[in-house]
């Protein structure tokens, strides 16, 4: 057997005997995966319908309607972004991307509108909601409906508002000329009517248990809000589950691990007198290092491979790049090849090399995504996170699986980690012959 194929099977031999080593580049990996892909798949199932609101009114009244929508079970209520209200095209975009599941406008006169139902007309509420969610455009559409009628129903519970909005009602109708006098007079009569009944109704804190509910409105075919649809259609990117994700982490993790492990190998036959003994056998010093760099790449490979089997039987992850997904995880392997050998001629004992194996590669996991998503950390870290090979690999991986980034596209993340796996090789290899090979 050739002296690089003997020293790679051997190290790979030493490997799956290593039950720590194990765990770490093949069990964790998947846990991480599985474990992190079902809690996000799960995410927001209990905090209602996501809806961007937009407050164009910017009235009492408006900002009071969108308090009651904010309090009720059924949505998640967003205004803002970067503490600035959110106009109209923001809104848009934030249902596009699948960040909202609705947009809710309220106009400018939404709340001088509340008069006009009394003259057979609400005021009008713009809602977008993707065409293929239909059912729930349906109960958004019904629960704007019945928050409706609750804002009519205190109107009307308070003497002063309701006198207010009858005196409005009437002011309306005088400056309407396109009612016939008899349908005038006929209005005239129900706002006097209201009025009355107004001033002998009852203390609003003690309801009529008869009086029908928000849910159960006593006039049929009457809505106290005209609800207006705008064209919004989501635009179908990003991975088709959460597995997609996770797993790509997944793979990083295997891959580190597997770099720890094969880095801690070689530090170990140091300290033990393996290398000794190698070194007096008929082979060169960089055969030694070549052999353990084609030991950690096929292993990383297989990790990566075998985590990719498992997310696409298991959890239905598609490639939607394969040839592009190779090219990342040839990348990723070769990347954290350098990365071994580098960590492998720093750490002289076993403890220290463990340690700073680690805490190296827990650093750049924790700052490159392997942890916690890019896009869920601060402005200042992601800008911070371009220094770590993990988001590079991550970014690659995910551009064969589900970003589906062209050739040119994948160039940039690729290269970078080719070029960190080449300037570890250089400077393990320097290290090593300095130290080790003298």
């Amino acid at each position: 057997m050739h002296p690089l194929a003997a020293i790679a099977v051997k190290d790979l031999r030493l490997l799956a005997r290593d039950r720590a080593g194990f765990f770490f580049t093949l069990i964790f990996p998947v846990v991480f995966a599985v474990f992190f892909g079902m809690i996000f798949a799960g995410g927001g199932s209990g905090s209602g319908i996501a809806v961007a609101v937009v407050d164009e009114d910017r009235t009492p009244g408006s900002a009071a309607f969108i308090e009651r929508l904010r309090s009720a079970p059924e949505f998640a209520v967003d205004t803002d972004i970067a503490s600035a209200p959110i106009q109209f095209e923001q809104a848009r975009d934030l249902v596009r991307r699948g960040r909202a599941a609705a947009l809710v406008v309220l106009p400018k006169g939404f709340a001088s509108g509340s008069s006009s139902p009394l003259l057979g007309s609400g005021p009008a509420i713009k809602l977008g909601v993707d065409p293929s969610r239909a059912a729930e455009a349906g109960l958004i559409e019904g629960a704007l409906t019945r928050y409706a009628f609750e804002r009519l129903t205190t109107i009307f519970s308070d003497a002063g508002s309701a006198r207010s909005e009858l005196d409005r009602a009437r002011s309306a109708l005088q400056t309407l000329g396109f009612f016939a006098p008899e349908r005038r007079a006929a209005f005239e009569n129900l706002f006097s009517s209201i009025d009355r009944v107004v001033e002998t109704a009852p203390d609003a804190a003690a309801p009529d248990p008869q009086a029908p509910s928000a849910d159960q409105p006593a006039a049929q075919g009457f809505s106290p809000v005209r609800i207006e649809r705008v064209d919004v259609r989501r635009e179908r990117r990003g991975p088709a589950n959460s597995f997609a994700v996770t797993f790509a982490q997944g793979i990083l993790w295997g891959v580190a691990g597997c770099a720890a492990a094969f880095g801690l190998s070689l530090v170990v036959e140091r300290s033990r007198g393996t290398l000794v003994r190698l070194r007096t056998a008929p082979i060169n010093w960089w055969q030694i290092l070549v052999g353990k760099m084609l030991a950690c790449f096929v292993a990383t490979l297989a990790v990566g491979l075998l985590l990719l089997v498992i997310a696409r039987v298991a959890f239905d992850v598609q490639p939607v790049a394969p040839a592009l997904l190779a090219l990342a995880l040839l990348c990723v392997s070769f990347c954290f090849v350098g990365i071994m050998l580098l960590l492998a001629v720093i750490g002289r004992t076993e403890s220290s090399a463990g340690s700073i194996g680690w805490a190296v590669i827990l650093v750049m996991m924790m700052l490159g995504g392997g942890t916690i998503p890019i896009f869920l950390m601060p402005a200042w870290m992601q800008s911070l996170s371009s220094v770590s090979p993990v988001k590079w690999g991550i970014l690659a991986l995910e551009g064969g699986l589900w970003r589906d980034l062209s050739l040119a596209e994948m160039a940039k993340p690729c290269l970078i980690l080719a070029a960190v796996g080449a300037l570890g090789i250089a400077a393990g290899a320097a290290l090593f012959r300095r130290t080790d090979a003298a």
